[in-house]
């Protein structure tokens, strides 16, 4: 690394856990007549814990990288101010599936609906996969709502209370699995799925741990609304 070919201006952080490890590395490079600026900025420690959950957001480091590309690069485009840039509301590929995000009581989800046909009047609502949010593991709620789609069943995948793009629960906790307001999270989806798909009933669609083995198996749970 030290003898890195690399000509393009650069720009290291010292780890604020580690100070003084990068002087080695940036002495090595100055001498090879590369443009480099360095910076100390807390965030790391904070960032790398070992529980996930803990983990905060390193914002002084992204508004320091931030603050250095625009000095440095300013000049290679029109200046202009900053826009908010709003999620996209719908999505609609082909005849396949139409994809709608979607907001209610402070929940972020995203409706799946078929394109080109009337939906079957039995829709399935996809719940989160313990603190994973709507996209579900390894994109398994993507495919799945797709699929359906293509079957012509609607569906929802959302994010409950506490999870991803959602608010938190009542009681101001992100990532709790098991809070007790993630059962009228579940209505709030039904609820919001039947108002815009013309559907009579639901599934629940969710993953279970087999209490005689190890893994998890997927498990369908009937809910009519009428």
């Amino acid at each position: 690394m030290m003898k890195m070919d690399c000509t393009c201006p650069s720009f290291v952080i010292e780890r604020d856990d580690m100070p003084g490890q990068v002087k080695k590395l940036v002495g090595a490079w100055t001498a090879l007549g590369r443009d480099i600026h360095t910076a100390q900025v807390a965030g790391y420690a904070a960032m790398m814990t070992q529980d996930a959950h803990s983990s905060v957001p390193p914002m002084e480091i992204w508004e320091a990288i931030r603050d250095w590309l625009r000095t440095r690069f300013a000049r290679l485009a029109p200046a202009q101010q900053e826009t908010v840039h709003d999620m996209p509301v719908s999505m609609q590929v082909g005849r396949r599936f139409i994809e709608e995000v979607i907001t209610f009581n402070g929940l972020v989800g995203v409706i799946t609906s078929p394109s080109g046909r009337l939906p079957r009047k039995t829709a399935v609502v996809l719940t989160n996969i313990g603190a994973s949010h709507r996209v579900g593991n390894h994109l398994l709620y993507v495919r799945l709502a797709r699929s359906l789609a293509e079957l012509g069943y609607c569906s929802i995948r959302f994010d409950r209370a506490g999870t991803g793009y959602s608010r938190p629960t009542p009681e101001g906790m992100e990532n709790d699995v098991y809070a007790s307001s993630g059962i009228d999270d579940v209505r709030l989806a039904m609820d919001c799925l039947q108002s815009r798909c013309p559907v009579r009933k639901s599934h629940l669609q969710g993953f279970v741990r087999v209490p005689t083995f190890p893994i998890m198996r997927p498990s369908w749970i009937c809910a009519s609304r009428v």
